[in-house]
């Protein structure tokens, strides 16, 4: 057997032909890492837009006593049917495997290099967008169950009510130390960003010399807009913008 052949015989026995396998596989691990990467940044793209009604202000819509986004809420919390509880769910579960796949590659990386495997070897050179991915991952899923009980169930916000979002981020961005949490985690968010969209269509297949300054470029625009504008929010109400 020539070696070519050989090399693609060894190449057939280790690719995953079952759901088992995939799992298990280093290259199984990066798409599902990459799939419920690109499904969150679409998720959070879309909260970013909906939170952009509260430049609308807290005046009344003219076909609803609610304004734009006591109305949008209301929209996703009653109007959708129990729609947005699905959608929860899908996004807990991509989020509970991006999480799992990620410290599930970081352990196989580990095992195969151990400590001093590469002592003496020059280190390769790595931007500090990937070098702050497992720091900012880290903090970033912290960030995200603190958010949660404090805006969506209403922690730590004074006569939280229920169903009115523009009251409570007016609330929760009118304390000092909230805003600048917040500040903290999208610029953290924006540096996860930038490296897990361009490394998740990578993974995906979109490698090619044509693309590559596309898909960079594209993730950080992507990147530091869905940053600016969410930044924009606890700036507006501290400068009085929103009130």
């Amino acid at each position: 057997m020539s070696s070519s052949s050989s090399s693609n015989h060894r190449a057939w026995v280790t690719r995953p032909r079952n759901w088992r396998m995939y799992f298990q596989s280093a290259i199984g691990k990066k798409i599902i890492m990459g799939v419920t990467g690109l499904m969150m940044v679409g998720w959070v793209f879309m909260h970013m837009v909906g939170n952009t009604l509260l430049y609308a202000g807290d005046h009344p819509l003219p076909f609803s006593d609610l304004s734009a986004m006591n109305f949008y809420g209301w929209v996703l919390q009653e109007g959708s049917h129990g729609g947005i509880w699905a959608v929860r769910a899908v996004m807990s579960a991509a989020l509970v495997l991006h999480v799992w796949a990620a410290i599930s590659l970081t352990s196989q990386n580990r095992a195969a290099r151990p400590e001093g495997y590469q002592k003496g070897l020059k280190r390769q050179t790595t931007s500090v967008f990937a070098l702050t991915m497992r720091a900012s991952g880290i903090f970033l899923l912290v960030y995200i169950i603190a958010h949660v009980l404090h805006i969506t169930v209403g922690l730590g916000i004074p006569d939280f009510e229920w169903g009115h979002p523009y009251e409570t981020v007016v609330k929760a961005f009118s304390n000092p130390i909230v805003s600048v949490v917040y500040i903290l985690a999208n610029l953290s968010l924006g540096f996860h960003l930038f490296h897990a969209i361009s490394s998740s269509l990578q993974t995906l297949g979109f490698e090619h010399p044509q693309w590559n300054d596309t898909r960079r470029n594209g993730s950080i625009a992507v990147a530091a807009l869905i940053t600016l504008v969410n930044i924009s929010f606890p700036l507006s109400v501290m400068l009085g913008v929103v009130k």
